[in-house]
């Protein structure tokens, strides 16, 4: 009964060990400059598209022919956003 109680406490202390070099390794890995550039431009182009752009096309056009003109606008957006991604390879 007590070999297999070290045996499991042996177990469980090699999963935490790991699991923290693990982590470790990823915070090393971790670019918090990129990061945050890219959560700026990101949240900045996002704020403009929605916020001015959006109500913008829908003021000058309608709401059905803004609507559709936004989609596609919106489309084209993730469709770059898509191929940047794949074209840099990080998330």
């Amino acid at each position: 009964m007590t070999k297999n109680l070290f045996r499991l406490e042996f177990v469980v202390v090699n999963f935490f060990e790991s699991l923290m070099r693990l982590s470790l390794m990823a915070i090393k890995k971790f670019d918090t400059q990129s990061l945050t550039i890219g959560y700026t431009l990101f949240t900045i182009g996002d704020k403009a598209f929605d916020y001015f752009l959006y109500t913008a096309v829908i003021i000058k056009f309608g709401p059905i022919w803004g609507g559709l003109i936004m989609t596609i606008l919106s489309a084209i957006v993730c469709l770059i956003y898509i191929v940047g991604y794949d074209i840099i390879k990080k998330d």
